[in-house]
C-alpha cells in the first residue's frame, strides 16, 4: 500500500498502552479531499468502502491501474472510534459521548473533544469533504447525500455521485455539534452520505457508493479517468431510479406508526410507491392479532425504512421523497 499514513492523535489509555488515530494520504497538491468514516462504533459499512478506495488508489499511485491517474490529493480517515469499533459499543466506550457531536473540539478538554479538535486540525487543508455514515439503530436508509442549509455547494457537484437522492435539510441546534455543520461553517463544502444500517454491511449500497465516491472524485478534478477505460470495478446493479435528484424538506413524506406493536416490512427499500401501496404490519406481539395496516399517504420513493420492530404510537416508520 502507497498510502502515507499519519498519526493525527495518540491516547494515552490505562495500563501503559496507547490508542493512535490514523489517517491515509495519497496523491499531493490541489485539490484535497477528505473522507471520514466510523464516528460509530456499529456502523462498517463506511469502514468496507474505505477498505475499496484505499485499495484502488493505492493501485493508481502504484501505476496498477491502467488509465487512471490522480491528479489531487485524497486524505482518508477510516476509524474515528477504532475503541468503539473493538468493543462493539455505538459511543465512545468510556463516558458514552458521542464523538460526531463533540465539534469543533477542545485540544485539552475531555477525550472525545480532543478527538474531534484533531480531526478538524487534520481537514484545515482540505477543499471538500465526504463523511460517510450509516442509518440510525433504528433505520436502514437508501444511499443518499445529505445537504444542510450551511453549505454552499452547486447541486451539480451533489449530483455528479449519482446517487438516488441530494437531500437538502435545515440544520438543527443538535447538529451544530456534528463535523458537517463545523466544516460548511468555515467554508468546506460536506457531503453527508448515508446508507445502510448498524451492525452490518450492505454489499450493494456500498459498491454503489464507492462508484459515486469516484465519480465525483472524476467531475471535482482529484481523479483523470482516460477515456475509454473502464470502471474501477463492476458497476453495481441498481434496483432504483438514477440519475438522482434534489429534493426539499417540503419534499419528504414521514410515515408514522398510528399505534404500539411490532413493525413487519411489506415494501423493499428503494422502491417507488403509489399512494396507498402497503408499506407493512403493525401486529400484537401478545395477542396475536394484526392491529393495523402502514400504507403511503402519497406516491414517492421508499428511501428510509424501520428495521427496529418495536413501536410506539407516534414512532417514525418511514420517510418517501415525492
Amino acid at each position: 500500500m502507497s498510502a502515507r499514513p499519519e498519526t493525527i492523535l495518540s491516547i494515552e489509555l490505562p495500563f501503559n498502552e496507547n490508542l493512535a488515530f490514523y489517517a491515509f494520504t495519497f496523491g499531493a497538491g490541489d485539490p484535497e479531499v477528505a473522507i471520514t468514516s466510523g464516528f460509530y462504533g456499529d456502523e462498517y459499512n463506511g469502514l468496507y468502502v474505505c477498505h475499496k478506495l484505499i485499495g484502488f488508489l493505492s493501485e493508481v499511485t502504484e501505476g496498477r491501474a491502467a488509465g487512471w491517474r490522480l491528479k489531487g490529493r485524497v486524505k482518508i480517515f477510516p476509524a474515528l472510534n477504532p475503541l468503539g469499533t473493538m468493543a462493539h459499543r455505538r459511543y465512545w466506550p468510556f463516558d458514552q459521548r458521542d464523538i460526531n457531536l463533540s465539534f469543533p473540539g477542545v485540544s485539552m478538554g475531555e477525550t472525545t473533544e480532543r478527538i474531534a479538535a484533531a480531526v478538524l486540525a487534520s481537514l484545515r487543508d482540505c477543499r471538500s469533504c465526504i463523511d460517510l455514515c450509516c442509518g440510525s439503530r433504528f433505520f436502514e436508509e437508501l444511499p443518499h447525500i445529505r445537504l444542510y442549509e450551511s453549505i454552499a455547494m452547486p447541486d451539480e457537484s451533489a449530483l455528479s455521485f449519482n446517487l438516488p437522492i441530494v437531500w437538502r435539510r435545515h440544520s438543527t441546534p443538535l447538529l451544530t455539534g456534528s463535523l458537517a455543520h463545523n466544516l460548511n461553517l468555515r467554508g468546506v463544502p460536506t457531503f453527508v452520505l448515508k446508507f445502510g444500517g448498524t451492525d452490518r454491511i450492505d454489499p450493494l449500497f456500498c459498491e454503489r457508493v464507492y462508484e459515486g465516491i469516484l465519480n465525483y472524485f472524476v467531475a471535482s478534478g482529484v481523479l483523470e479517468k482516460r477515456a475509454g477505460t473502464g470502471p474501477a470495478a463492476p458497476a453495481a446493479e441498481s434496483p432504483w431510479p438514477l440519475p438522482g435528484r434534489i429534493i426539499w424538506p417540503k419534499d419528504v413524506l414521514s410515515v408514522l406508526s398510528p399505534a404500539a406493536g411490532l413493525f413487519v416490512a411489506a415494501a423493499a427499500l428503494g422502491c417507488r410507491l403509489e399512494r396507498g401501496a402497503l408499506i407493512g404490519h403493525i401486529v400484537d406481539p401478545v395477542g396475536g392479532g394484526r392491529i393495523a395496516e402502514v400504507s403511503a399517504p402519497a406516491p414517492g420513493l421508499l428511501f428510509s425504512l424501520r428495521s427496529n420492530p418495536v413501536l410506539y404510537a407516534g414512532s417514525l416508520i418511514a420517510r418517501l421523497a415525492g
